[in-house]
């Protein structure tokens, strides 16, 4: 049984989860920026950056619109989190002269300023490491890294070729009905394929498994969305009305990365790695009823 409410540790031991702000029956319309500058006693500012964040749900939806309208009766929930900070440098899946293999922890860009792309290049000392692929900053799991420009080619052009494998691990919103499910719908005017299996199937949310050989922007989030089944956490597609206040508290989009398979660039051996689910994935399967024998049920 799902608890009402529901809170996560972060790494300074301060719990967060959802803080609950009630519109006054009686009281007058007001814009949700100055209603949370107001009644959380911080700068308009930082409530700003609240609602840039997607952190800020009105009657159980999201809502991000400073100038959003409230009314008299409204329920207005900020996310209080104390989100661990990702730890650096992460761990090795695979590891030669080529190329390496991490688990890319969630809270972090792959590519850009302080990312594990440029961590990762200055921590080795290699100024030619580059990421081959990319990560959403809150997915977690399996990311390469290419060690010089060769590696970094041959590795692009198989994942142009489709011939990479990408498995990846969510929590959606929904009891998803099929067992599997080939979704094959164009994205941005491309193509782009993703094969959902059903992991565990609960009454609010579900465990899939999601395997892919092309990665379109956001293809696994925005298949799942159109789909009905947006990833829990997700700030960007997951934009209808979510009743259960423990999908609304997830600090982060929970997808994992877990598996990726593919062949050496110069060795030509076959190579596949694993990254374990992270605490925060593994907490939110709990605490959402997903936990225990890993079938569908």
């Amino acid at each position: 049984m799902v608890p009402k409410s529901v809170f996560f540790e972060g790494s300074n031991n301060k719990p967060f989860g959802m803080r609950l702000l009630k519109v006054a029956a009686d009281g007058r319309s007001m814009e949700l920026l100055a209603f949370l500058a107001d009644r959380l006693k911080i700068s308009r500012r930082r409530a700003k950056q609240l609602l840039d964040e997607r952190r800020v749900y009105v009657n159980r939806r999201r809502v991000w619109m400073a100038h959003h309208p409230l009314q008299p009766g409204d329920l207005v929930e900020v996310q209080n989190i104390a989100l661990e900070q990702p730890t650096f440098p992460p761990p090795l899946l695979f590891e030669d002269e080529d190329l390496v293999v991490v688990d890319k922890p969630a809270g972090l860009l792959a590519v850009g300023r302080e990312s594990v792309e440029t961590r990762m290049r200055a921590q080795r000392r290699c100024a030619a490491l580059r990421a081959v692929h990319r990560l959403d900053a809150d997915t977690s799991g399996c990311m390469i890294l290419a060690c010089n420009l060769q590696a970094a080619e041959r590795l692009r052009n198989e994942f142009k070729r489709r011939r990479v494998t990408k498995r990846y691990r969510a929590i959606v919103i929904g009891r998803v009905r099929r067992l599997q499910r080939k979704l094959d719908w164009d994205l941005d005017g491309r193509s782009a394929t993703s094969y959902v299996k059903v992991i565990v199937r609960g009454e609010h949310a579900s465990l899939v498994e999601v395997e892919t050989h092309r990665g379109r922007l956001h293809q696994v989030r925005r298949h799942l969305a159109l789909a009905g089944y947006p990833i829990a956490g997700d700030r960007v597609y997951a934009t209808g009305s979510i009743p259960l206040e423990a999908l609304r508290a997830l600090p982060r989009q929970m997808l994992h990365a877990e598996f990726i398979a593919f062949r050496h660039p110069t060795k030509g051996m076959p190579v596949e790695c694993h990254a374990p689910l992270p605490t925060d994935f593994r907490k939110s399967l709990e605490v959402l009823g997903l936990s225990g024998l890993w079938k569908v049920r």
